[in-house]
């Protein structure tokens, strides 16, 4: 799938999406869509690129998040979580972790990105990402799809 492909791909769930080519390749290099296999045409015939199938998806999820007001590099982060999980400080046994405890984030030893002041606000956008992209993947309009309530708590979500 080429970039143009994956830009109209994207607009079939996310209408409002206005990015040209040029910006969204800057999108593959801040880790806000995957970067595409480079197969070589053949001797001075160049290159093409083929995006991944899921690429359309990221694409809209990241742009309706923008539009939310998180940053890139929050969504950047947050899209690498969702699709890679988190890495924690040690192994847990999620069969004897007592999940009813406070404790069970610093047992978890949870990257530094997730406390202090801006912890609440990248939770957030773990969610908002992780719900966006469910969504996006199942071919639902962006715009029209969540209901009224829940689109202002991602609002708020992201203004706080």
């Amino acid at each position: 799938m080429t970039m143009e492909e994956v830009i109209e791909k994207a607009k079939e769930v996310y209408p409002d999406l206005a990015l040209k080519p040029a910006s969204a390749r800057t999108w593959t290099k801040r880790g806000l869509i995957p970067s595409p296999v480079i197969e070589s045409l053949g001797r001075s015939r160049g290159t093409q690129a083929h995006y991944p199938n899921d690429s359309p998806a990221q694409m809209a999820t990241a742009a309706y998040l923008q539009e939310l007001g998180y940053t890139q590099k929050q969504i950047a982060q947050a899209r690498e979580w969702i699709l890679n999980g988190i890495p924690l400080g040690k192994p847990i046994d999620a069969d004897s972790m007592d999940w009813t405890s406070p404790e069970v984030l610093e047992a978890m030893e949870l990257p530094d990105m997730l406390s202090g002041p801006q912890a609440r606000r990248l939770f957030r956008c773990l969610e908002a990402y992780a719900m966006t992209l469910a969504m996006a993947r199942g071919g639902i309009n962006l715009l029209r799809s969540l209901p009224r309530g829940r689109a202002d708590d991602m609002i708020r979500y992201s203004e706080g």
